[in-house]
């Protein structure tokens, strides 16, 4: 606001700068219209060109001026999209938050129903995260998470998107994705995790490793989202009563309701 205020203001001089400079135009060409003689015609010649010189030097002190102020707008632009990037992204795995996963989503499954093109949702968590926690603490439960976050982004490609679901719980959103295509990515990762084990970076105490269980849905067109997210996470949950560190995907969970 204080910028547009600014400009604003310089503008508003400049206005007025060219009222006064097109009046005394005005006046020296009604001036020199009539029969004059040649003393006052050089006078009115010499006022001409003093006042075209104030006039080229109000423009450059507005030219200038506007270049210091696209020089702040430039800056208060980059703070914005820093601001934005941090609002969106998770501070701690520093990979997207929840926020930033529900938007994308949406627009993820506008761009597959444009493209006629499957898209698949992943959800993984940390097997017994919480009893890692209370044994090592949370820095080293902090440094578990991060873990995780960083073998996600290394393990997608594009325009596919890790997230942090919440918590220990994580999120992939995987255009031009079929379930089948899915489960292969979630079993990469999930594998990639497990071969992990957690040192300790000052103490080089061995923590040993964690497992991830996944579930994996794709979408239906014009679905609700709240439905896809809920058979993704029905399917996680399908994974961890199977016996946790494996991948199931809303079809298990099919199978299973069927079997019942």
């Amino acid at each position: 606001q204080a910028v547009i205020d600014k400009v604003s203001r310089y503008l508003d001089d400049h206005a007025g700068g060219i009222d006064s400079f097109g009046h005394t135009l005005d006046n020296i060409s009604n001036a020199m219209g009539r029969s004059q003689p040649q003393e006052k015609v050089r006078a009115l010649v010499a006022d001409l060109v003093k006042e075209t010189q104030s006039m080229a030097q109000r423009n450059y002190n507005l030219e200038s001026r506007l270049g210091r102020v696209a020089t702040e707008v430039t800056e208060l632009r980059e703070n914005l999209q820093a601001v934005q990037r941090e609002a969106l992204t998770d501070a701690l795995t520093n990979i997207p938050n929840r926020k930033f996963f529900d938007a994308r989503l949406i627009e993820a499954t506008r761009e597959a129903l444009a493209e006629g093109e499957a898209m698949s949702l992943v959800l993984c968590d940390i097997d017994h995260f919480k009893r890692f926690n209370d044994t090592y603490g949370h820095q080293i439960g902090d440094q578990v998470l991060r873990l995780v976050a960083r073998t996600l982004s290394d393990s997608v490609k594009g325009r596919d998107t890790p997230a942090r679901f919440g918590g220990e719980e994580f999120a992939i959103i995987l255009p031009r994705t079929n379930l089948q295509q899915a489960v292969i990515v979630a079993d990469q990762i999930r594998n990639g995790v497990m071969r992990r084990r957690f040192v300790g970076k000052d103490t080089r105490d061995d923590y040993g490793g964690v497992t991830l269980s996944f579930g994996v849905g794709q979408y239906r067109a014009n679905e609700d989202l709240a439905d896809l997210i809920g058979r993704a996470d029905a399917a996680l949950y399908h994974a961890k009563r199977e016996g946790r560190n494996r991948v199931s995907t809303e079809l298990n969970v099919g199978d299973l309701a069927r079997a019942s």
